[in-house]
């Protein structure tokens, strides 16, 4: 079966396993196109693991979102103490910038941040150290 996302940023059609998501975004800048591989842990489809490419091991549940989402895993390197949280969007612009918290190597951190964000897609950028994860979000009002 061929996964397939809509414009609302419902993921269709995966499996347990490997996958792969194709994202085309157009705008006034023009049209892009991006293919990301997916590594799908649960079939509930609230959950999506980390895009295996990038070190660590994250969800970002639930995606799409109002704004309201939370952040599970933990970072590919020993310097969990200084993990970084970066939210922007499109065009670059720090939406969020924070500390996150690390309990025992692991991260869960719930984010409201539904006031400060606009229905479009954005870009969540965790990292530690030298690791870098990044992560595309897709708020919903």
């Amino acid at each position: 079966m061929t996964p397939t996302i809509t414009g609302a940023g419902l993921v269709t059609g995966t499996i347990i396993g490997m996958d792969t998501i194709t994202y085309t975004v157009t705008n006034v800048c023009g049209t892009a196109t991006t293919t990301w591989p997916l590594s799908v842990i649960q079939c509930d489809y609230t959950k999506i693991a980390a895009i295996t490419s990038v070190p660590g091991t994250f969800a970002i549940y639930p995606n799409p979102n109002n704004g309201t989402f939370t952040i599970e895993g933990s970072p590919a390197t020993g310097d969990e103490t200084n993990t970084i949280l970066t939210i922007t969007d499109l065009s670059g612009r720090v939406i969020y910038n924070n500390k996150i918290a690390t309990t025992n190597g692991v991260i869960l951190e719930q984010l409201s941040l539904g006031n400060y964000l606009k229905d479009g897609i954005y870009l969540v950028n965790i990292s530690s150290g030298s690791a870098h994860s990044v992560f595309h979000v897709m708020v919903n009002k």
